[in-house]
């Protein structure tokens, strides 16, 4: 009973958690499924912590407390990885090379079940009858730090993963990670220092909550196909920074239709894939990109110069093309304060299907059919 009084915050958390990752499990089943093995881990992870403190007053349940610390901290970093799956969309690291830091970390706990040998058992963590005879003691050994070491590494690799969010223009992303690492470091400090215990599983679940309706609200403002801004978005920020916008990119593919029809519509998404990802790789902090409808793309820049735009323009249109697709653009600046929005989005729309036309007429593709003529 003291257990679940405990620990009610962290059994709401869970239930709350786990009912909205099942009704949305069919949606995004990779997400959903790391959310409920987090959520299961840190119930585990409550769980023997609490054992681990019954035991403190009994000397006869020395090898159950030693098991229970054991899972603790084999635990503690897996659960670290699988927010790192959230995450790390791009899985820049490959699963196997996590599975062997975690077998590493088990071997270096794993002595510490053989208590009846000395050498063994103090290699990381034992435990032993305190003076007064009536309980048992946690004593740390030489390499107790294993778990603290590799769950550093992961967090290490949390921030990489937000700094890499940034340069991919995916900043909002990025704070959130920071946020949730900076969460669980401070949970990590504390329970190594002694200040506090079990922390760190309340840490992650609430870390988790953060993450998860963030993803949630990230993916109704982003694109799925592309990851850009979507149409709805565009809207509501050009509410908030019209005024800002000095500068404007309209994108358009080339021969969408004649992919589809030829090469199916799963060709036509890896060319709108390969736009979206030209645009990301190109465009500055000061630019937000949007998939507009379809072959439809629209950038909008904050402080850039002209050149910078042309040249943005150009390297979008040389990264596509390099992958096999076309692209048209057509780039308009607020030259004077005169020119309202509207003005500057019709004139990059106008230069954008100049240079469409002139692409097909130097190709010779007949434009309705996008078939060489």
């Amino acid at each position: 009973m003291n257990f679940f009084i405990n620990n009610f915050h962290l059994f709401c958390i869970c239930i709350a958690m786990g009912f909205i990752t099942y009704v949305n499990f069919k949606g995004n089943k990779k997400h959903s499924s790391d959310i409920f093995i987090i959520l299961g881990l840190s119930l585990a992870l409550a769980a023997f912590v609490a054992i681990e403190e019954y035991t403190r007053s009994r000397t006869d349940l020395i090898f159950l407390a030693t098991l229970c610390s054991l899972l603790g901290y084999v635990i503690r970093p897996i659960v670290i990885y699988f927010f790192i799956r959230l995450a790390d969309r791009e899985r820049l690291v490959p699963c196997w090379i996590f599975i062997i830091l975690f077998v590493i970390n088990f071997l270096f706990y794993l002595p510490a079940l053989f208590i009846n040998n000395e050498a063994l058992s103090h290699f990381a963590y034992y435990y032993v009858v305190n003076a007064t005879n009536d309980g048992i003691e946690f004593v740390r050994g030489s390499f107790n730090f294993s778990s603290h070491i590799l769950s550093g590494i992961l967090l290490a690799y949390l921030v990489f993963i937000s700094f890499r969010m940034i340069s991919l223009k995916h900043r909002d992303d990025a704070l959130m990670v920071l946020t949730c690492v900076l969460f669980v470091v401070i949970a990590v400090l504390l329970e190594s220092l002694a200040i506090a215990t079990n922390l760190l599983n309340m840490t992650i679940s609430i870390s988790c909550v953060f993450y998860y309706l963030f993803l949630n609200r990230d993916d109704n403002r982003r694109d799925a196909l592309t990851r850009l801004f979507t149409r709805k978005t565009y809207y509501v920020d050009l509410a908030k920074y019209e005024k800002r916008i000095v500068g404007v990119i309209s994108i358009d593919m080339n021969g969408l239709k004649y992919l589809n029809d030829t090469k199916g519509h799963e060709e036509g998404d890896n060319a709108i894939i390969c736009v979206g990802k030209a645009i990301l790789m190109s465009i500055k902090k000061d630019m937000l990109a949007y998939r507009m409808g379809g072959d439809e793309f629209l950038i909008t820049a904050y402080s850039s110069k002209r050149e910078e735009l042309d040249n943005i323009s150009n390297k979008i249109k040389n990264i596509v093309e390099s992958s096999g697709y076309y692209c048209s653009t057509g780039v308009a600046y607020k030259d004077k304060e005169s020119i309202s929005y509207q003005e500057l989005v019709e004139l990059s729309e106008v230069e954008m299907y100049n240079d469409k036309a002139n692409f097909y007429k130097t190709h010779r593709i007949e434009r309705r059919k996008s078939r060489v003529i």
